[in-house]
């Protein structure tokens, strides 16, 4: 089973035996004793969910959105997100921002930039774009 699968049929069986050998292994091992077990376990989660409901493996393992979704939009936070982007790319430290913004909890200022963060890159990407 080198290379590439010569048709669409035979790439179908390969992905299904994947599968169940990583559902297998899941079973005989516990987290802690598989290498990359998240990374697998997205996977063989991808690869049943593409199985069971249809589309492109892209879009189960979330690299591609189903049609009709829609892009999520930045949220309320997004300006201080960018704002925060820039000061830590400047080197500042995240308790340094957190005091220049008036964030008290600085873990909470961390959750918001996370949240954010899809949106800043794609925020930069399309500045770079234009230009």
């Amino acid at each position: 089973m080198k290379g590439r699968p010569k048709d669409q049929q035979e790439a179908e069986q390969r992905l299904e035996a994947l599968s169940e050998s990583l559902w297998k292994h899941f079973a005989e091992y516990l987290p802690h004793e598989v290498a990359g077990y998240d990374g697998l376990r997205w996977l063989a989660e991808a690869i049943d969910e593409r199985k069971h409901w249809g589309g492109s493996l892209d879009q189960a393992l979330g690299l591609a959105r189903y049609r009709g979704e829609k892009p999520s939009k930045p949220g309320k936070y997004f300006t201080l997100a960018v704002e925060v982007f820039e000061m830590r790319a400047r080197g500042m430290s995240w308790n340094a921002i957190s005091e220049k913004t008036g964030f008290d909890d600085q873990r909470e200022l961390q959750r918001i930039c996370d949240r954010e963060m899809e949106h800043v890159i794609r925020h930069y990407a399309e500045d770079l774009a234009r230009d």
